[in-house]
């Protein structure tokens, strides 16, 4: 851990404005510029998806039962965010990743509302499954911790920012799940991988012709009767 700093006792807005600056002080932003004069940026986390779990755990954090306040971590690899409190009662596991508005604070929610903080209600977890993967979120009763992994790497899209394809290079959990489901299953389509790691179809097909080009995958057929194999 890099730094350890309370930003309690006071008041919660003055509270994410303390923890977004903290954090974006470390979100550094990284240049690359390619022998065609263009330049590639990208940071260590999408800022978008930063604030937004940022904003989910004050909100959504269990205050009555735990009386614990969110934890905010810097590592030098990663960052690392926890709210007290699982899914709201009632909640699915799968509501939950698809944005189903249950605040556990609905005061608190409509002061954040007010306050422009927060948007259309369930949308913060769409805005943050669009760049990275469900293996980013931690779940238990007691807890939810969503980690960053710092993206250290440029996309491989000249002229792309980086900054919207975190997913992509800064966590290597969907190599490692579709390595062993390939091992495990012998070939499959990409509807199987789609469902695996609970991604939109174009991102999926994104990331298994990246795979492709690595050798980490192989594609065989074509068509509707395409599927893969381990390279």
């Amino acid at each position: 851990m890099i730094e350890r700093n309370e930003y309690g006792y006071c008041s919660l807005i003055k509270a994410v404005d303390r923890v977004l600056d903290k954090l974006d002080v470390y979100n550094t932003t990284h240049t690359k510029i390619s022998g065609k004069a263009q330049r590639d940026e990208w940071r260590n986390v999408n800022k978008r998806a930063l604030r937004e779990a940022v904003i989910n755990a004050i909100v959504h954090n269990d205050y009555a039962t735990n009386e614990v306040p969110p934890v905010f971590e810097i590592f030098s690899d990663r960052l690392v965010i926890t709210s007290m409190g699982g899914i709201p009662l009632g909640m699915t596991e799968e509501e939950f990743f698809k944005g189903v508005s249950k605040p556990r604070n609905k005061v608190l929610m409509r002061i954040f509302k007010d306050m422009d903080f927060v948007e259309q209600l369930g949308s913060g977890m769409e805005r943050i499954l669009s760049v990275y993967d469900r293996s980013i979120f931690e779940i238990s009763d007691n807890f939810i911790r969503v980690t960053f992994m710092f993206n250290t790497l440029p996309s491989d899209s000249v002229g792309k920012s980086s900054d919207s394809v975190g997913k992509l290079v800064a966590n290597n959990d969907y190599v490692e799940s579709i390595i062993k489901y390939a091992e495990e299953h012998g070939e499959f389509k990409s509807k199987q991988i789609q469902e695996l790691l609970g991604l939109q179809e174009s991102r999926t097909r994104e990331i298994i012709s990246k795979l492709c080009k690595e050798g980490v995958l192989i594609r065989r057929g074509s068509g509707r009767n395409t599927y893969y194999t381990k390279g």
